[in-house]
């Protein structure tokens, strides 16, 4: 059986959401692109599809041209090189990607495999309590930018966007799209948004949005990465309302906190002014994922 052949390979669809959760329990670490939602809703967009091996799940990313780390339960080093050789048979350019750091260490891996990173991928994680309280020197600015903006906007409001027209939703998301100039990335972002919040009870999304005089100008998009992990998937602020970025941040944070330890704010993708962002607000750790060949 050839595992990357268009047979055998199948396209993520909201059914598969099971199948998924049970592989996915047996994920080691908070890794933000081993999630069930940022599969469906970038999919389309990374050519994304999947195959069954062994029991565990592999997800082929015919763009980049690379196979998931297997997700399941744990897979040994000469379980790996079998199917790793099988898969170079199939496609001479194969590498694994979201290989997690604690497998690299547990393994001498680099004895079987070329082994690389790309910190644009490292995953940032944050303390939730540390993203509410916003304590020390450091973080003065966020507090600051936060105490202007209830003080400029005093009946700004926080509402769920279970209770909110997607419609409402989307057409914001379009503002912040046309006020950032497009591109391809971004056309690429809000494609995924739609999906998502076109099938948001389905995918267990949840979030909110913050409203000053009835319209919407920042809203947040989560989901449960982990039993004690909370993932951010989008988080989006209209110009022109200062500090309302950090309110957006601080308010989804407080939310999450109820029932998360951590929060992954997911990657910077080498993007500088987004890593400058993330960095700012002191991660509590970086995640870090392999590629082998």
């Amino acid at each position: 059986m050839n595992l990357l052949s268009p047979k055998n390979l199948k396209k993520i669809k909201i059914s598969d959401k099971e199948l998924f959760a049970d592989k996915l329990e047996f994920m080691s670490e908070p890794n933000c692109e081993l999630s069930f939602q940022n599969f469906f809703m970038w999919g389309d967009i990374y050519k994304m599809s999947f195959f069954l091996y062994k029991d565990r799940l592999f997800i082929f990313n015919a763009l980049e041209g690379d196979v998931s780390f297997p997700i399941g339960d744990k897979m040994q080093l000469e379980e790996l090189i079998d199917i790793s050789n099988r898969l170079s048979k199939e496609n001479k350019d194969f590498v694994f990607s979201q290989v997690p750091e604690n497998y690299i260490n547990e393994y001498d891996c680099g004895n079987r495999f070329d082994i690389s990173t790309n910190i644009d991928f490292d995953d940032y994680i944050y303390l939730a309590d540390d993203l509410v309280q916003l304590s020390g020197k450091k973080l003065r600015k966020k507090r600051n930018l936060i105490k202007q903006f209830k003080t400029i906007y005093p009946t700004y409001k926080v509402v769920s966007l279970a209770d909110k027209n997607i419609q409402e939703v989307l057409e914001m998301a379009n503002e912040c799209l046309q006020e950032k100039g497009g591109g391809e990335n971004l056309l690429q972002e809000y494609s995924a948004l739609t999906k998502g919040l076109e099938n948001f009870e389905e995918l267990d999304l949840c979030g909110i949005s913050i409203e000053v005089d009835n319209k919407i100008i920042a809203f947040s998009i989560c989901s449960e990465l982990t039993k004690n992990t909370a993932l951010v998937h989008f988080e989006k602020t209209l110009k022109g309302y200062k500090g309302a970025a950090q309110c957006i941040n601080f308010e989804t944070a407080k939310i999450l906190q109820k029932k998360y330890k951590y929060i992954n704010r997911e990657q910077d993708l080498g993007i500088d002014g987004l890593r400058q962002a993330k960095k700012s607000y002191q991660p509590y750790k970086m995640l870090k994922t392999y590629i082998l060949k």
